[in-house]
């Protein structure tokens, strides 16, 4: 009757969540909503009234969500103190933030930040599930650690990991990971940890120490090093399907770049409902940085003090501490939207072993208007403990609160019999504990059955549960919920129904009398059960209980107990791979292998099992594996003892063609001489090879081949996978008739999981057709071979460069898009991104980057990898283009790298004083032009040229300098060309790129010239340019040639062509006076000159 109250008082609390709102609000994708209905009754039980809703209701996306939310807050009687999304991140959004530096992070913040301030109003946390199963175990394990914690080990509640991954380079964060790990030792020997694991890379540790440690139990692993998805080498091998900690459940504090979407959710899903592995709560963060130590250093000082130190605190309060602390040390967002609580965000964690609560409640019966509930542990009392109290039939009577250094807490309110109300009482380091208190009665006595012991020591096993065959004594309490007395009490025993399997004597009993709202008992010498030997298992015994006094009057009471029946029970416990005969011997499962599977089963029922037989087959089609040798005698097994099939085992041969972390999905049948049934279902993880490209490099610096140029090609290959590839050779191919493959062969050796390889010493060659148009992509294959695996990779390379790249970063994208336009006028081949092209600047002639004005510019910070990209590409000869306001001067004070020195510039100062426009500088290529400014100008700043450099523009007003030029290969401006206005040629944007394009010597590749059989190149110069009237074109290397001279628009629209003249001595000089073909005056404009002979 008890487990019916529980369940009823749970729906009708349920039902008001929904009407007045929840403390605890989960959102679900709709197929969860059955699996997480146990954790919701638990929590309402626990005094944090629930609610789950699913995405059908609150809409799918992150807004819609968020809208939900909102207004949870904002308008119900009862809001929300905590939030738990259940789901994918395609089933509930995880939403994506984008801060300056494209640094890139996942935050449930969206959801929870209710006034925009970015602190969290609600508590988030996330169950990462992507199906059914995975839900069911998330909460079978909150549930399993928070309701009913594993007590067959006490210790476990005691230990405790650190683990420190040294760099031992830069940028030198060991100390820092020393620090927190020393800090997270102390508070757990504070906390009275009996043993606290120290692994770290220097010490020798790998992940097989961590994985023992977590199978022998631990409540907190702290990891400090770097690591992306998975924990760094030598602790990146930890595996789910290597855990077998059961209910012994680590929350593990994985201070780190992004692991949330890797072993985070990994470990919180592994396992099933009745066999949990992995974690039950784990912190971690969705970002990705370079030199972020001290970042992590105060999110896990900050989520550590919380646990130890706050008695109150819950998982999802311990991350908001660990976040707070750190914005109060660095005033910044960033990391504290990053971190993550994956796991129950409501969930108390334990720092000790858990003690026993005795909890009693005055009066016996809720007859007056308010109820104490006292709690107790070792006879003193406890404060803080969370009592909740819940009606079975009145919906409205719920409430909870905490008790007071007495141990007290009182709730003020009524109720009647026949309803009760069930107690829970919960606190910081204590086991769950419950009561129920019944309503009182008015006008007279009223007794009613109350509870039950089974006294079986002289008649049975002693072992206080009613089993087949036994003769047990059975002691009964009932209890005076009336407001008066009842004098001589008797209570009759009988079957509530008929039933063979027991018999029933000594059937009445004599209570005396008993006073309002006390009790009395049968004494030990109870009413008589005779339970038949051939009872099932979990037989259900039905009684009546008839109750009378005095006055005659009369009350019945009903209530039942099952009986147990010793029986066998065998689960599978291990496996281990043995691949020395028919594989590596590497003890792991490869492709085209043939491994035996040794098995482990135990019996933990409390009967031999007798002649156990298991049969091994797949639990679904898998054309990857065949299993061999299927069937396998245990005998028979007593109980708790374990039984193997001996080292030979079941027969699993993987397919050659076996991908990699592919799951071998195995199904156990086991049986006995019973006909018993128990299936377990477990899981093999095939570890292959899974190589990708990743880079190339020609000549050992270059993105690209000269047309008409033999070149050596070196290929980096990554072995993305979880194993070796071993003697790894490649094959070059390709079909483009462009590029030829002299050697197609090369050697890159065996190749580590998460390493990359080189074929640096055995080169691929190639040659370029000189006739290859510029910039030409070509498509190349490479064909691998390493033992079993193989594969072909696909990657393409340049013949020849692009002629710019323009990198615009700038949030306003102002300029970026303007240079674009006009190269594209003038036939310039190139490309436009937002996002910096890691690895391919070299197939650019030149790089424009635009980084906008202050307040909305871009930072370049000395910590980016965009700098050693850019200095390699000036190092190797890439011209480059920079604007931005404070680049140069105001950024670098600012941790902003600083590019003056590759610019030939000299900062001067963060403003250039009054500024309208730009004027160009005689003797450069800006001579002539003159530019009103219209753009941002609220920080511009000063430079002047350093040795090597020329000024190219001025601030017209005090002569300020604003651009610099050095050496045909770099331009740096402090303003931007979109804020250029155009007026009459030279002073337009149009010839400004042109012009800036010429002082690079980049030709338009969208012009094809026809090659000619010249042995020497000739040259051609023009002056002045920009011009105005006359232009002259000065010829050497083409003497006794015939030439004519053809002029281009930017359309490459022919305008003029001279005629054919004899080159009878150098220079030799042609005249083009700015007229078309019928003498009109052209229009002023950028225009091309082609030479013909």
């Amino acid at each position: 009757m008890a487990r019916i109250c529980i369940i009823i008082s749970v729906c009708y609390a349920i039902c008001l969540a929904q009407e007045t709102g929840a403390r605890y609000l989960i959102i679900t994708h709709p197929d969860y909503a059955d699996a997480l209905a146990p954790l919701a009754e638990w929590k309402t039980n626990k005094g944090l009234k629930a609610k789950i809703v699913t995405t059908t209701e609150t809409g799918s996306d992150s807004t819609q969500i968020r809208n939900y939310v909102f207004n949870a807050f904002n308008n119900w009687p009862l809001r929300p103190e905590y939030l738990l999304l259940v789901g994918n991140d395609d089933q509930v959004p995880f939403p994506l933030f984008i801060f300056p530096g494209m640094v890139i992070c996942n935050s449930d913040n969206y959801y929870t930040n209710i006034t925009g301030d970015f602190r969290n109003e609600i508590i988030p946390g996330r169950f990462w599930a992507s199906d059914t199963l995975e839900a069911k175990t998330v909460v079978a394990k909150v549930l399993g650690y928070e309701k009913e914690p594993y007590l067959g080990d006490i210790t476990w509640f005691r230990k405790g990991t650190t683990i420190v991954l040294e760099d031992g380079g830069p940028p030198y964060s060991d100390s820092v990971y020393w620090a927190d790990a020393r800090y997270a030792h102390q508070l757990m020997v504070d906390a009275g940890f009996i043993h606290i694991d120290s692994f770290a890379y220097s010490f020798g540790d790998s992940s097989q120490d961590v994985i023992d440690a977590i199978n022998d139990g631990r409540t907190h692993i702290i990891f400090r090093g770097q690591g992306v998805s998975h924990w760094g080498w030598p602790f990146s091998w930890i595996y789910p399907w290597d855990m077998f900690n059961g209910f012994k459940l680590p929350i593990v504090i994985s201070a780190t770049c992004r692991t949330v979407e890797g072993i985070g959710q990994w470990w919180l899903n592994a396992g099933t409902p009745d066999e949990p592995r992995g974690t039950v709560g784990f912190f971690g963060t969705t970002t990705t940085l370079y030199g972020a130590a001290e970042m992590r250093s105060s999110l896990t000082k900050g989520t550590l003090a919380s646990i130890f130190c706050d008695s109150l605190t819950t998982l999802g309060r311990a991350a908001e501490a660990g976040r707070v602390q750190y914005y109060a040390d660095f005033n910044d967002s960033l990391e504290y939207y990053s971190w993550t609580c994956l796991g129950d965000p409501a969930m108390t964690m334990w720092t000790s072993t858990p003690k026993e609560l005795e909890v009693t409640h005055s009066p016996h019966a809720w007859q007056s208007d308010t109820l104490t509930v006292h709690v107790e542990c070792n006879m003193q009392p406890v404060e803080d403990a969370l009592v909740c109290v819940t009606a079975r039939l009145d919906s409205s009577l719920y409430h909870y609160g905490s008790t007071g250094p007495n141990g007290n807490v009182v709730f003020v309110d009524t109720m009647d019999y026949p309803d009760s109300a069930f107690i829970t009482v919960t606190g910081r380091n204590f086991l769950p504990a419950y009561d129920t208190v019944v309503g009182g009665y008015s006008g007279g006595a009223f007794v009613a059955y109350w509870n039950y012991q089974v006294l079986d020591t002289i008649n049975g096993n002693g072992n206080f549960q009613p089993n087949n065959g036994e003769e047990i004594e059975l002691a009964v309490w009932v209890a005076n919920l009336g407001d008066s007395t009842a004098y001589n009490v008797v209570g009759v025993l009988q079957k509530a129904e008929t039933d063979s399997y027991y018999q029933l004597t000594d059937t009445i009993k004599s209570f005396g009398t008993i006073a309002s709202l006390d009790s009395a008992f049968t004494s030990d010498d109870g009413f008589n059960v005779l339970i038949d030997p051939d009872c099932p298992d979990s037989h259900q015994i039905n009684l009546r209980l008839t109750v009378h006094d005095i006055l005659d009057s009369t009350w019945v009471s009903y209530f039942n107990f099952l009986v147990y029946s010793p029986r066998p029970y065998v689960i599978f416990r291990a496996h281990m791979i043995l691949d020395t005969l028919g594989g590596n011997g590497n003890y792991q499962v490869n492709p085209a292998e043939d491994i035996e599977l040794p098995v482990w089963v135990q019996n933990i029922g409390d009967s031999i099992a007798e002649n156990v037989y298991g049969i091994l087959q797949k639990q679904e089609t898998d054309q990857y594996f065949a299993l061999d040798d299927t069937v396998k005698n245990f005998g028979d097994i007593l109980p708790m003892d374990l039984a193997w099939t001996t080292e030979d085992g079941y027969n699993v041969i993987v397919d050659s063609s076996c991908p990699d972390r592919h799951e071998i999905k195995l199904r156990l049948r086991i049986t006995d001489s019973l006909d018993s049934l128990w299936i377990h279902d477990f899981n093999l993880i095939n570890h292959a090879p899974n190589l990708v490209y990743h880079n190339y490099l020609v000549n050992d610096s270059f993105k690209y081949i000269s047309p008409g140029d033999t070149a050596q090609l070196t290929l980096f290959i990554e072995n993305c996978g979880s194993c070796p590839a071993e003697s790894v050779s490649g094959n070059l191919l390709c079909d483009d008739t462009l590029l030829t493959i002299i050697d197609s062969t090369a050697s890159f050796g065996t190749i580590e999981p998460e390493s990359v390889a080189f074929n640096q010493s055995d080169y691929f060659i190639i040659a370029a057709d000189p006739d290859a148009p510029p910039a030409h992509p070509t498509n190349l294959r490479l064909a691998l071979n390493a033992g079993v695996y193989i594969d072909t990779l696909n990657f393409g390379i340049y013949i020849g460069q692009r002629d710019y790249l323009i990198w615009d970063p700038d949030p306003n994208h102002s300029s970026g898009i303007i240079i674009n336009t006009k190269l594209s006028q003038l036939n310039f081949v190139g490309d436009y991104r937002q996002n910096f092209p890691r690895d391919s600047v070299n197939i650019y002639k030149s790089l424009f980057v635009c980084l906008g004005m202050s307040p909305d510019n871009y930072t370049i910070y000395d910590t980016s990898y965009v700098v050693s990209e850019i200095e390699y590409n000036l190092a190797v000869g890439g011209r480059m283009y920079m604007e931005g306001g404070d680049v140069w001067y105001h950024d670098p004070s600012q941790g902003g790298f600083d590019f003056s020195p590759y610019f030939c510039i000299t900062p001067i100062s963060n403003n250039i004083g009054y500024f309208t426009g730009v004027a160009g500088i005689a003797g450069t290529f800006t001579e002539g032009m003159s530019f009103n400014y219209v753009g941002e100008n609220s920080s511009i700043d000063r430079i002047d040229p350093a040795t090597g450099g020329v000024a190219v523009f001025k601030n017209v007003f005090n002569n300020f300098n604003c651009g610099v030029a050095a050496n045909n290969q770099t331009i740096g401006i402090s303003i931007e060309l979109s804020g250029l206005a155009d007026s009459m040629p030279p002073s337009t944007r149009l010839i400004l790129v042109d012009s800036i394009m010429g002082y690079f010597n980049i030709m338009p590749s969208g012009v094809r010239v026809q090659r000619t059989g010249l042995t020497t190149l000739p040259t051609c110069t023009t002056y002045p340019n920009p011009c105005r009237g006359n232009l002259c074109i000065r010829f050497q290397g083409l003497e006794n040639q015939q030439v004519s001279l053809t002029i281009y628009d930017v359309a490459g629209r022919c305008v003029f062509t001279s005629e054919n003249q004899n080159v009878d001595s150098e220079p030799f000089d042609i005249v083009w006076r700015g007229i078309d073909e019928h003498g009109r005056k052209v229009s002023q404009g950028v225009y091309f000159v082609s030479i013909d002979t």
